[in-house]
């Protein structure tokens, strides 16, 4: 079972994840956080496999809050679902430390198999996003 920390500052989103990691039948909502200061408290006191989180929400939120993580537990894997259907965003997120990046205009699907890859310790962004952060580095 893959235990994850939601970090999002909308209720109804993380109820439809939940929804969905039930569906899905091997992740499950360990955690629930609706700004950063929730999402450094609740790490300080369970451990979880992965990190689902947004870029907005209160503060620290984004790129401050991936810094804060990742400067203090290194091996947890996080996973950024955002509207922010943007390359740089994205690009970001992942120099920042985030290993996978998702945009809430994804299929579910496309967020289950990037919750299974970066929790088993490897690296998903999704594909539109990908195609366009390879093209501006060329």
């Amino acid at each position: 079972m893959i235990n994850v920390l939601m970090a999002d500052d909308h209720p109804i989103l993380r109820e439809g994840i939940k929804q969905l990691f039930n569906w899905a039948g091997d992740i499950v909502a360990s955690g629930e956080a609706s700004n950063g200061k929730q999402v450094i408290e609740q790490l300080t006191q369970s451990k979880y496999d992965i990190l689902l989180m947004d870029m907005s929400m209160p503060p620290p939120n984004g790129v401050d809050l991936i810094n804060i993580i990742t400067a203090k537990m290194l091996e947890l894997p996080i996973l950024v679902l955002s509207m922010y259907n943007d390359p740089q965003i994205a690009k970001m997120a992942i120099q920042a430390g985030a290993h996978g990046y998702v945009s809430k205009d994804s299929n579910p699907e496309v967020l289950l198999t990037a919750i299974r890859k970066v929790a088993s310790g490897g690296s998903y962004i999704c594909p539109s996003l990908a195609y366009s952060i390879g093209q501006e580095d060329n």
